[in-house]
């Protein structure tokens, strides 16, 4: 190690990681409001199309309350033709900051 540079701990790597899973997560799950503004649809329509079984389920995290759409999900479902391109101003992906 070069001198003048501490061996980080055991708790700074973990808090470093933690940060790390946090930025993955939140480029890879979109939340409801993000995937409404991704496609241009209202809540209503949403849901109905869940209901159908034409919009991919979306994962629960922490209890019901919490609901999140994988990206790579909504990214298959739109190659496979099920769901319409994004905006594109409308990603979906939240930008760092």
């Amino acid at each position: 190690m070069p001198a003048g540079l501490s061996k980080p701990t055991v708790e700074a790597l973990a808090e470093e990681l933690a940060g790390l899973r946090e930025l993955v997560l939140s480029r890879t799950r979109l939340h409801v409001k993000e995937v409404l503004q991704r496609y241009g649809i209202g809540r209503t329509t949403l849901y109905r199309r869940l209901a159908s079984g034409d919009f991919p389920k979306p994962m629960k995290w922490r209890g019901p309350a919490l609901r999140f759409w994988s990206l790579a999900d909504l990214e298959a479902a739109e190659a496979a033709g099920r769901l319409p391109r994004p905006k594109p101003d409308a990603s979906g992906v939240r930008c760092p900051g």
